[in-house]
């Protein structure tokens, strides 16, 4: 069976369309996992605590869904209940209070750090190592 012109060029601009799709999605899913900050092992953070931590350092609004797909997106199929995302968030309120760090609550929104909190952890992690440990 062969194509007319018209289908084939159709056919290409659709192949063309789902790879560019594609790329977009492995970029974004790069952004989401992109693990340049690194915390002081002191923190004891746990590998998910990391990942919502460097969400909301790098956003200045998490909605529930975005951190939702920072923690699950290789997961497919079932979610866990969003109710773990609070548990998370609680966990992180306790590991970073000590610092003076806080994490906002808008609801039906998401959760936030200020700006100058923002700027506070980046700085206490600037001479951090991927293991945890100071550079300097």
């Amino acid at each position: 069976m062969s194509y007319s012109e018209p289908e084939q060029a159709a056919s290409i601009d659709k192949d063309a369309t789902i790879e560019a799709l594609r790329d977009q999605v492995a970029y974004l899913e790069a952004q989401l996992m992109d693990q340049d900050v690194h915390f002081p092992g002191t923190w004891r953070l746990s590998p998910n605590e990391k990942r919502i931590l460097r969400h909301l350092i790098k956003r200045p609004l998490v909605t529930r869904e975005s951190a939702m797909a920072v923690l699950y997106h290789e997961r497919g199929g079932n979610e866990p209940d969003l109710n773990i995302l609070r548990v998370y968030i609680r966990s992180l309120r306790r590991a970073l209070s000590p610092m003076g760090i806080e994490i906002l609550t808008h609801h039906g929104e998401g959760y936030s750090i200020c700006a100058e909190t923002r700027e506070s952890i980046l700085r206490l992690c600037a001479d951090i190592s991927p293991n945890g440990e100071a550079m300097s």
